[in-house]
């Protein structure tokens, strides 16, 4: 581990000395960097980063949307969300769509 991974988890020092943020506390900008390959985050990022790309089942994803009313379709895949007819694209995507409104 390096330095300022170790420090992204304690929440100390870089490897310059003090930093002015806490390593040990995501932030988007460091989140992006490393979901683009970069070099510029820490250890905290790249777990958030990791946390973003899981990818959910339906009843996982299902979860967040209880006690709101479903939009139609309600839950579904992206492509069944707003089909378009005549694509002739056989690829079905494993991500979920859906809005709520809460109750």
């Amino acid at each position: 581990m390096s330095a300022d991974e170790t420090a992204a988890v304690s929440g100390d020092t870089g490897k310059s000395g003090s930093l002015p943020f806490n390593t040990g506390v995501a932030h988007q900008a460091r989140i992006y960097d490393y979901l683009l390959g970069g070099k510029d985050n820490y250890a905290a990022d790249r777990v958030a980063g990791e946390e973003m790309l899981k990818w959910r089942t339906r009843d996982e994803v299902a979860r967040f949307f209880e006690g709101m009313d479903l939009a139609e379709p309600g839950l579904v895949r992206v492509d069944d969300w707003r089909p378009e007819s005549g694509t002739g694209d056989t690829h079905r995507p494993s991500m979920w769509a859906a809005v709520g409104r809460k109750r």
